[in-house]
């Protein structure tokens, strides 16, 4: 059982991420709606490239507030979160695409739901192995 200590730090950490996450998540939202509706690229390439450049100024808010402090430099950090990135690249892209497909939920609403899932995992896993904050 997490001590409550633990629980309180890792529920403020989670917090300014979900801030972070949550403002990002915007700016790759609107790439996202940007080059579909401007551009009439699929929404798979949309998708990754909103995500890509989401995830940069991600990192970086990340690296110098949240986890102010890390022993973890800055490139080896980003290099750790652009392999998390890669892995979520593709569940985002293959997961909003499948959403819309196949179960014909919209593209925000999709795109939303894999972002709920893909941003806890990778809270967890920059917490506790990239930073190793708590």
């Amino acid at each position: 059982m997490l001590s409550l200590n633990i629980a309180k730090r890792l529920g403020i950490k989670g917090g300014k991420y979900s801030i972070v996450g949550i403002s990002t998540y915007l700016l790759d939202l609107f790439i996202l709606v940007t080059l579909v509706n401007q551009t009439d690229m699929s929404y798979w390439l949309a998708a990754a490239g909103g995500f890509a450049v989401g995830i940069t100024v991600n990192f970086t808010i990340l690296y110098y507030w949240v986890y102010k402090g890390t022993d973890q430099t800055f490139g080896q950090g980003y290099i750790f979160f652009i392999i998390i990135a890669l892995a979520s690249i593709t569940v985002i892209s293959y997961g909003t695409a499948t959403l819309v497909e196949d179960f014909g939920i919209t593209l925000i609403v999709a795109r939303s739901l894999v972002g709920i899932f893909t941003g806890t995992t990778n809270f967890l896993i920059n917490t506790f192995f990239n930073f190793k904050q708590l």
